[in-house]
């Protein structure tokens, strides 16, 4: 007989199976036995744990994931699909409404995706035909700040040679050596071309940012030299980035992979057979949350120039010239106006054959120990020749420009917000410089200035103010001035979720908990004062004419509060 028999029940760490003949006294032939199998399915369990790092990522090296390879010759190991590069570009526009010429650099920041790139070639725009060369610069960040900074640039990081393909055609360049980037990283490039100018678009805040899967692109400037000369500012490289996706044999994870991974590794010899197999691999997260109680404070410096004279604290300085800014007005000589009262320099009202250079400066702020510091305004500049309209910030030692306007802009009104973080300082300062350079152009306007910073407060101390029913509840992350957690919080909370009145004048210590998606905790606790800042809110009673009696001279004011002709209601005081 063949048959299978079901021992589910009987499954434990010491089965065994047995077979016994017993003749029982009695004269029988015999029995046997062929062929045994036990089959039985079991969890693979344990698998290979991979333990994620700060930063919410982990590598895996397929080998890891074998227990062994029987195989005589050579032969390779990949593990889910990795291990071949792929090719790639990303392209801006070709559409040059600008240029410069030959020796410019012209500069954008390019951010890196999920996996490391190598940069193999580099399409220019150019209205030339001729033989160009070409220098690619790269440093780690953004360009930003470095425009003429040539020791944050260094050597050259690929060069290569083209031909100019003509106006808004791709000019194609292969590098010498391919530049390799490394994922979720941003890098600044310049791009400088010996022989050829090369074409790019002015900037109007829609047409800056490019991206695929594998990179992104974020533009730009021109600077008229390498790395010295006048800024201009945004303006967009046009362009093409060809680029390959970089092998890897190894294998990437993230929070996103948290728990049991099944993974397919294969192994394939050096004659192209292939063998596959499943491996699990357990991605954990053995990192518990960095939390910070206390308050990070943002501030922010607004001027919005509704006034008819310049504003307190700022001034106007005529540097060459009569004319000066004008205020109480949207009107712009030229293009588009402002919808509200603006800082206004009209070039044209001063009039033909004058030369002028006028300033208008902000206010100093401290911004000492100041974080995300961004300069905002609204701008309109229309040019009639070699006009320049520039933006500077005052480092504390010198005036660094942040801007340049240097051809009409469109739209005629554009809303900046910069980044002078890096700037800082107890005497920081924000000026606007037009100059006609003796030519006779339209004019410049400033509109809605808005300096927005943070500045963390000394201690950890938090003030919370009660609402109108003399309560709040406290949000938990209002006591945070900072979180690390690569994977995320999933759960946060505090041991005193709300206050009242009664907790005015105390320091109450209030602990924050927050738990991530793994369920590592951490927790801080942060001093919380409690203030009430509502004003009592008061009712008066309605005009009334009296009678002082004979002589005027007596008259008893009465208690509206007793009649209900007046009222008084206060979120922590009752009666007030």
């Amino acid at each position: 007989n063949t048959g299978d028999l079901d021992m589910m029940t009987y499954a434990n760490a010491d089965f065994q199976v047995r077979f016994t003949y017993d003749d029982e006294g009695s004269w029988a032939y015999a029995a046997g036995v062929d062929n045994f199998l036990l089959s039985y399915e079991i969890s693979a369990g344990g698998g290979l744990d991979v333990f994620l790092d700060a930063n919410g990522m982990a590598s895996v090296d397929p080998n890891d994931l074998l227990t062994g390879v029987n195989e005589a010759c050579g032969y390779t190991v990949t593990a889910g699909g990795v291990g071949g590069g792929t090719s790639g570009s990303l392209s801006t526009l070709f559409i040059g409404t600008n240029g410069g010429s030959s020796g410019w650099a012209v500069m954008y920041d390019v951010t890196v995706g999920p996996a490391d790139i190598q940069v193999t070639e580099i399409d220019i725009n150019t209205t030339s035909t001729a033989a160009f060369d070409l220098d690619l610069y790269v440093l780690t960040g953004t360009y930003v700040g470095n425009e003429t900074n040539p020791a944050a640039w260094g050597a050259v990081a690929a060069s290569g040679s083209g031909t100019g393909a003509g106006t808004d055609l791709p000019s194609n360049v292969v590098l010498d050596a391919p530049v390799v980037l490394s994922a979720n990283t941003t890098y600044g490039f310049a791009v400088v071309t010996t022989g050829v100018g090369q074409r790019y678009t002015n900037g109007d805040g829609t047409n800056q940012n490019f991206s695929n899967a594998d990179l992104s692109m974020s533009l730009g400037t021109a600077v008229s030299g390498l790395f010295t000369g006048s800024v201009f500012t945004p303006r967009v490289w046009n362009g093409t980035v060809h680029y390959e996706t970089v092998a890897s044999s190894g294998l990437d994870f993230t929070c996103a992979d948290l728990g049991e991974n099944l993974v397919e590794v294969t192994v394939t010899d050096d004659s192209g057979n292939v063998s596959t197999c499943f491996a699990t691999v357990n991605v954990i997260d053995l990192i518990a949350p960095v939390i910070t109680c206390g308050a990070s404070d943002t501030f922010m410096e607004i001027e919005d120039f509704e006034g008819a004279t310049v504003p307190t604290g700022w001034a106007t300085d005529v540097q060459v010239g009569t004319a000066d800014w004008e205020f109480g007005s949207g009107d712009m000589p030229n293009g588009d106006d402002f919808t509200t009262n603006a800082a206004i320099f009209n070039d044209d009202a001063a009039g033909i054959g004058e030369t002028n250079l006028v300033v208008l400066t902000s206010p100093v702020y401290d911004l000492t120990g100041a974080t995300d510091v961004f300069v905002g305004y609204d701008v309109a500049f229309q040019e009639s020749g070699d006009q320049i309209f520039t933006v500077e910030v005052y480092d504390g030692a010198a005036w660094q420009q942040i801007a340049l306007y240097d051809a009409d802009l469109v739209p005629n009104i554009q809303t900046e917000s910069i980044d002078a973080t890096a700037y800082a300082n107890s005497a920081f300062q924000v000026r606007w410089t037009y100059d006609d350079l003796g030519g006779w152009g339209w004019g410049a306007g400033v509109d809605n200035f808005n300096l927005s910073y943070a500045i963390s407060t000394s201690g950890n101390v938090v003030e919370i103010e009660l609402g109108p029913d003399g309560t709040t509840t406290i949000d938990p992350y209002s006591l945070l001035s900072n979180i690390e957690e690569a994977c995320g919080i999933s759960t946060i909370a505090v041991d005193v979720p709300t206050v009242d009145c009664s907790d005015i004048g105390a320091t109450i210590m209030i602990t924050v908990f927050v738990s991530d998606a793994s369920g590592n905790i951490a927790s801080c606790t942060a001093e919380v004062n409690v203030v009430d800042k509502l004003a009592p809110v008061i009712t008066c009673p309605a005009d009334q004419t009296v009678d002082p009696g004979a002589g005027n001279l007596f008259y008893i004011l009465p208690d509206y509060f007793a009649t209900g002709e007046a009222t008084a209601e206060d979120n922590c005081t009752d009666p007030v």
